[in-house]
């Protein structure tokens, strides 16, 4: 199932990059899906969108602490860190270097 196939609201979700979970962005969504659409029980969602109970309970807490605007498993765009090596030089750094040498 694509993730376009869930209602999960009408509100406009912000940026926001998927992070490594066990689980992929479809079980994600159906999980939120039937708890809200659906009135689904944590427990009956997570059997049916094949997550683990556990974690089916730790994503809806997550879900929730967020206001329900960003799935679980999803970090909002700026809260994504750079990794170092990522990062371009500036003309101030091209001067510093070539002064230092």
């Amino acid at each position: 199932m694509a993730i376009e196939e869930f209602e999960l609201g009408l509100a406009r979700l912000p940026a926001i990059v998927w992070t490594p979970t066990k689980y992929k962005p479809s079980q994600m969504a159906e999980f939120i899906s039937l708890i809200q659409n659906h009135n689904f029980k944590i427990s009956k969602a997570a059997v049916k969108a094949q997550i683990e109970p556990k974690s089916a309970y730790k994503y809806h807490n997550e879900w929730r602490a967020n206001g329900g605007t960003v799935l679980p498993g999803y970090k909002l765009a700026y809260e994504v860190k750079l990794k170092g090596n990522n990062i371009k030089l500036t003309e101030n750094h091209s001067q510093f270097i070539a002064n230092y040498v």
